[in-house]
């Protein structure tokens, strides 16, 4: 069906955050998405308002705390799965 195409319930929340490759940290929202060369200009194009928000380190260091117990719970011994995080910073 596709009503059932963007919905999303807390058992696909919970699988991708357990099976998480990359987690990018947008450290500043001060980048208008409007260079040529930009990747994800098209995709935001009036998503959100920008507004000059910082992400403070407690809130980064929350998101992974978070995250961290999550992906003990599924780790096995002889198992090994990187998870890379980045952080994205843009000058206004």
């Amino acid at each position: 069906m596709k009503s059932d195409f963007l919905k999303i319930d807390e058992v696909t929340v919970k699988s991708n955050l357990y099976n998480l490759k990359q987690l990018v940290f947008e450290v500043a929202d001060f980048c208008n998405l409007n260079c040529k060369y930009c990747a994800f200009a098209d995709m935001y194009q009036g998503y959100d308002e920008r507004e000059g928000k910082k992400l403070s380190f407690t809130k980064a260091k929350q998101i992974i705390d978070y995250l961290i117990p999550m992906w003990r719970e599924i780790y096995s011994p002889g198992s090994y799965s990187t998870v890379y995080i980045s952080f994205m910073a843009a000058n206004r």
